[in-house]
């Protein structure tokens, strides 16, 4: 399942490129802080196509790779 922020947002990769989304508001029944970071759970969006599910896959695989690669940049062992 996807989590929508209510903003419109931006991420810069390594790679120097910036993909942003704008994405709609959704029914936040549950919100919950880890640090300084706001995440929103939404009841109204679920992807159900079988192609949807694989590019949420990806976007998540991607992201998580991301996240181990900039860790490692600034020497965390994972």
């Amino acid at each position: 399942m996807t989590v929508l922020p209510k903003f419109s947002h931006a991420h810069t990769l390594s790679s120097n490129t910036v993909t942003k989304n704008k994405l709609p508001d959704g029914n936040v029944v549950k919100t919950i802080w880890i640090g300084e970071s706001k995440i929103e759970f939404c009841d109204d969006y679920v992807v159900r196509t079988p192609e949807a599910i694989a590019k949420v896959q990806r976007e998540f695989h991607a992201c998580g790779w991301e996240i181990v690669k900039v860790l490692r940049e600034q020497g965390v062992e994972i």
